[in-house]
């Protein structure tokens, strides 16, 4: 398994490439997220793929409370991003 420094530049990468291509991506480009043990990084809202290389797109949110929410049923959550990530970006 890779480490999270090469995962997540693995993502900028992958992101980048698609978020240029106009054949393959419209506005922002969609969502992107992907999970690291307890955090789910989820692409921020309005946030442009080809942007992931330039600065940072995505916000850690907490895994295990979304999973716990959802087991119960609640499906009208609203994940909230973790204190570690930018407050200014929205999941």
């Amino acid at each position: 398994m890779q480490n999270s420094t090469s995962t997540r530049a693995l993502i900028n990468d992958f992101c980048d490439e698609i978020g240029r291509d106009r054949l393959l991506v419209q506005g922002a480009g969609g969502n992107i997220s992907w999970k690291e043990e307890n955090i789910l990084y989820v692409k921020a809202s309005g946030m442009k793929l080809s942007a992931a290389k330039e600065k940072n797109i995505f916000v850690p949110v907490g895994l295990l409370e979304l999973q716990q929410d959802l087991a119960e049923e609640k499906f009208n959550i609203k994940p909230i991003a973790l204190p570690e990530g930018d407050t200014q970006l929205k999941p």
